[in-house]
């Protein structure tokens, strides 16, 4: 994560960075977000009202968050 942080601010590669590619999907739902964190995903009011309160809205805005990269 350091190395990475020195690469992105000096526009360099080292051969340790070149093999490390981040995932940018973790988790593909909110259940194994769950299992593999030991956390719910949790929604903002926001998402709530938007999504509504269901699995499936909780679902909806879990892969809306992960597409904006916030997740």
């Amino acid at each position: 994560m350091i190395n990475q942080a020195f690469n992105d601010a000096f526009g360099c590669q080292t051969e340790e960075s070149a093999q490390m590619q981040p995932s940018t999907e973790l988790y593909t739902d909110a259940e194994e977000y769950r299992q593999k964190t030991k956390k719910r995903f949790r929604m903002t009011k926001e998402e709530q009202s938007h999504y509504g309160s269901t699995e499936e809205g909780r679902q909806a805005a879990f892969l809306a968050r992960q597409a904006a990269g916030k997740l």
